[in-house]
């Protein structure tokens, strides 16, 4: 598995593996998300990748550094695309970076990779 191609549902089953949590993807009706196990209340959707709340919170646990890089390509219009890097600096074990198109994606893709391959 390849973690800069992981997006999506998917991406969200892999954090909340990740983070401890009881998780599968669910289909149902045209839509994938994960859900997990939560104790004493129940299954819920777990969207790190489109929750802000829950991408901050994985960040702010494990010391991630998140911002903005300029690439050197163009987008259709001409201008500089936008991508964001999520940086695994105060980690002692594992000094990772990922980049995405959104924050929250970075964040989730560092997750993955300092839970599983980081070790």
């Amino acid at each position: 598995m390849n973690v800069v191609e992981l997006t999506g549902a998917d991406l969200d089953y892999w954090v909340a593996r990740a983070e401890g949590y009881d998780a599968e993807v669910i289909a149902m009706h045209g839509w994938r998300y994960c859900r997990i196990d939560v104790p004493y209340h129940g299954y819920q959707v777990y969207e790190p990748t489109q929750n802000e709340m829950l991408a901050a919170r994985i960040m702010q646990k494990h010391f991630y550094t998140v911002g903005p890089a300029p690439l050197e390509d163009q987008n259709e219009h001409g201008g500089a695309l936008r991508v964001w890097m999520a940086e695994a600096q105060m980690n002692p074990g594992f000094h990772g970076l990922c980049k995405a198109d959104s924050p929250w994606v970075a964040i989730c893709r560092l997750r993955v990779a300092e839970a599983f391959w980081g070790r």
